[in-house]
């Protein structure tokens, strides 16, 4: 989950290499990234590195899933089955990114398969990512006051993006920025949570863990003389 980190990073790279007049933030979809034609309708879509870009689509969806195992930990028993399904989706709908990459040109051709297939993996992506952020404060509830207040702080900015881009609202931000409302919250949450789960398992590796009251103490057999 770390790696979702490195999204950014990556989105840099592949705008950096588009076409004139360049990418633009506002205007520009993050599908446009991994579009491998070059198209001009409202918006110029020209991406030279359209296969780095749908590579990280698929990289990061593979590692999010294998990094959903470690959502247990965070979660009592009885949700975690739904947490893991809601991430599988969000996984599956990244990787979907990635296969079935996003163009104006399948609209213009008519191939609505491969756009219906597109915008599926778009909205499993979004909607997994929001639901999975839901249900992990849900089942953190009580604990953890610090990564849950942040959670449901991501999620409230997601579920603005995402109210905002089906509305339809104008908030002048331009369509490429409002998708990033609902993007990047998820992303952000991704590495928050690897974060703790990271710290979780140094603190397990020195002995301590944490007591429901939140204050920390020794683990069993982790005390003095141990």
């Amino acid at each position: 989950m770390l790696a979702a980190g490195l999204f950014p990073v990556l989105e840099s790279v592949v705008a950096a290499g588009w076409a004139p007049p360049g990418y633009d933030w506002s205007a520009n979809y993050l599908s446009d990234l991994g579009v491998p034609q070059c198209v001009v309708t409202d918006r110029v879509i020209c991406s030279p590195r359209h296969a780095v870009m749908n590579a990280g689509f698929v990289t990061l969806g593979l590692l999010v899933g294998a990094g959903a195992a470690l959502l247990r930990s965070l979660v009592r028993t009885r949700w975690r089955g739904p947490v893991l399904v809601a991430a599988g989706v969000l996984a599956l709908g990244v990787v979907g990114l990635g296969v079935f990459p996003g163009s104006v040109v399948e609209a213009l051709d008519g191939d609505v398969v491969r756009m219906a297939l597109h915008t599926t993996a778009s909205v499993a992506a979004v909607v997994g990512g929001l639901v999975t952020i839901l249900l992990v404060i849900v089942a953190s509830w009580g604990r953890r006051a610090g990564y849950v207040g942040a959670s449901a702080a991501l999620l409230a900015v997601g579920c603005a993006g995402v109210a905002v881009d089906v509305l339809g609202l104008d908030v002048g931000l331009g369509p490429g920025a409002v998708q990033r409302l609902t993007v990047y919250p998820i992303v952000a949450w991704l590495v928050l949570t690897g974060v703790l789960v990271l710290v979780a398992s140094w603190r397990g590796s020195l002995g301590i863990v944490a007591a429901s009251d939140g204050v920390a103490m020794p683990a069993p057999g982790a005390g003095p003389g141990s």
